[in-house]
C-alpha cells in the first residue's frame, strides 16, 4: 500500500508495477527468506518514504510529487484529466449581455435557457462535492500463504454490507490504514488497487471480500523509522514478522453529496437607494462584531448544476432549494433581479477507463494513461529510481534526452519534438505523443 501526503491518479505501487520494481521492497521491507534485501540479493534497494531517511535515494513522497506534476501539465493540454478529479468551487464570471451598460434582469439566453460557462475540465461526470461516510470500521485482515509458503501473501477483508449502501456504488468503497478516520483529508493514504473485489448479494445483509497481496498491508507507521544498521545494505521492515502488518483497517464511501450545494451564484449588493443609484458604505468592517454592514456583502444564493454538453463540461447553474422531504434540489426564482455577476461549481469529471465502465475494474485509470504518466514522470526523475539493473536501464532510457547528439551517435530531430512543450526526454516525447493521438482524434468537424 505505497501511500504518500500527495494524492495521485495513478497509485504508487501501480508505478512500481509498471516500471517493474521489486513491490515488497518499493514498500520498505525485505525478509530473510522471501523477498530478500540487503548483500547478496537480486536488487539491494529498499524504498523509503521521505528523502531524510536514506539521502542518496528517491523517496516514495518524491515519485508521488512527480506522479502528480505530470498529471497536472497532461491534464493541461489534454483539457480533462486521465482520470475522474473533483474540482470544488471552480469560479466563473457570469456570460454578460453584449451590452455592459445595459442590465440583463433574468439568467437567461435569447432562447430561453439558462445561461452556459465552460467549466475548466471536460468529460463531466457528476455534479456535486467529494463526501466520505464510514462502512465500515475496525474491519478485521486477514492472511493467508501463498504457493511458495510465504505468510503474508494475500491480505483478505470481509465485512457486510450495509442495507442503506447503493448497490451500483460498489467501487466506492475505499480502504484505509486504521489512523485515517476522516478520508477527506487523507485521500493519499488509501489502500489501492487491490486484487480482488467481489459483493455476494445472494445473502442478506450483502458480504462483500476485498482481497489485496499482502505487503500492501504493510504498518504504514513504520515507514517512519530510521534506517536500520549497515546501510547501505539495510532491510527495512521485516517481511516475514507478524507486527509489521495491519490487523484492521477502516472502510468508507467515497461518494458525490448530492445534499451540498454544487453551485453557488453571487452578485455585488446595492449600498442602499432607489434604483440605480450607487453609494458607499461608510461603515464596512467597522462596529463591535467586525462584521461591517450588509451593503458591502456579496449576495449569495444556492443552485443546481444543468449539463449542456458533458464532453466540454458546458453547465448551467440554476437557483435551487435542497428539499430534504423529496431529496432533491428544486428550482427557485433568482434572489436579485438580475443575472449574477459570478458563480462557483463543483464537480467531478475525467476520463474513465473501458474496464471500469465495464465493471471489470475499479480504478477508473486506464493503462494507457498509466503507462503515459510513468514515463513522464521517470523522464524527469532527478534520481535513479534503484540500483537494479533493468529497472535502471529502463529509467535512463526514458530519461535520455534525444535532442542532443553523444558520441558516436548524431541525431536529427523533426520541429516538433524540439517544441515539445514537456520536454525532450524520450519518456516525455513517448508521453507528447501519445497525448497529441488523443487530441487529433478528439477534434471535430463542424458543418456551416
Amino acid at each position: 500500500m505505497a501511500i504518500a501526503e500527495t494524492y495521485t491518479l495513478l497509485a504508487l505501487d501501480r508505478y512500481a508495477q509498471i516500471m517493474g520494481m521489486n513491490p515488497v521492497h518499493f514498500n520498505q521491507a525485505s525478509g530473510a527468506t522471501y523477498w530478500p534485501g540487503g548483500t547478496g540479493s537480486t536488487c539491494t534497494n529498499i524504498f523509503y518514504q521521505f528523502n531524510y531517511q536514506k539521502s542518496d535515494a528517491i523517496s516514495r513522497e518524491e515519485i508521488a510529487r512527480q506522479i502528480k506534476q505530470a498529471e497536472e501539465d497532461i491534464t493541461t493540454i489534454l483539457g480533462f484529466a486521465p482520470a475522474p478529479v473533483w474540482s470544488i468551487d471552480e469560479q466563473h464570471a457570469y456570460p454578460s449581455y453584449h451590452r455592459p451598460d445595459w442590465l440583463q434582469l433574468s439568467g437567461g439566453n435569447a432562447r430561453g435557457q439558462w445561461k452556459t460557462i465552460q467549466a475548466n475540465s471536460g468529460k463531466f461526470l457528476q455534479a456535486g462535492r467529494q463526501a466520505f461516510e464510514s462502512t465500515k470500521l475496525a474491519a478485521a485482515v486477514t492472511y493467508t500463504a501463498g504457493a511458495t509458503g510465504f505468510a503474508y501473501d494475500t491480505a483478505t477483508i470481509t465485512f457486510d454490507l450495509p442495507a442503506a449502501f447503493p448497490t451500483d456504488e460498489c467501487c466506492n468503497i475505499k480502504v484505509y490504514p486504521p489512523t485515517v478516520t476522516d478520508p477527506a483529508t487523507k485521500t493519499g493514504e488509501e489502500i489501492r488497487p487491490h486484487k480482488t473485489f467481489a459483493v455476494d448479494f445472494t445473502v442478506t445483509p450483502a458480504v462483500v471480500t476485498i482481497t489485496f497481496d499482502g505487503w500492501q498491508l504493510i504498518d504504514p507507521v513504520l515507514w517512519r523509522n530510521p534506517p536500520t544498521t549497515g546501510s547501505p545494505n539495510d532491510l527495512g521492515i521485516d517481511a516475514e514478522a507478524v507486527a509489521s502488518y495491519l490487523t484492521t483497517v477502516n472502510v468508507f464511501r467515497d461518494y458525490p453529496s448530492q445534499t451540498l450545494s454544487p453551485s453557488t451564484l453571487y452578485w455585488e449588493r446595492r449600498s442602499g437607494g432607489t434604483f440605480p443609484i450607487v453609494g458607499l458604505c461608510s461603515s464596512c468592517g467597522s462596529g463591535t462584531s467586525g462584521s461591517g454592514c450588509d451593503a458591502c456583502q456579496i449576495i449569495a444564493q444556492n443552485g443546481c448544476l444543468v449539463v449542456a454538453d458533458p464532453e466540454s463540461s458546458q453547465l448551467s447553474a440554476i437557483p435551487a432549494t435542497y428539499d430534504t422531504t423529496d431529496a432533491r434540489w428544486e428550482q427557485t426564482t433568482l434572489v436579485e433581479c438580475r443575472a449574477p455577476d459570478r458563480i462557483t461549481v463543483s464537480y467531478l469529471a475525467g476520463e474513465v477507463s473501458t474496464e471500469y465502465k465495464q465493471g471489470r475494474s475499479c480504478d477508473p485509470l486506464s493503462d494507457y494513461w498509466a503507462h503515459t504518466i510513468a514515463w513522464l514522470t521517470t523522464a524527469r526523475l532527478s534520481r535513479d529510481l534503484c540500483t537494479c539493473g533493468t529497472v535502471q536501464a529502463y529509467a535512463r532510457d526514458l530519461q535520455s534526452d534525444i535532442s542532443v547528439s553523444t558520441e558516436g551517435a548524431s541525431r536529427f530531430n523533426a520541429e516538433s519534438i524540439l517544441e515539445n512543450p514537456l520536454g525532450t526526454r524520450k519518456g516525455e516525447v513517448m508521453a507528447w505523443n501519445r497525448i497529441g493521438k488523443t487530441i487529433s482524434a478528439n477534434i471535430g468537424v463542424g458543418t456551416i
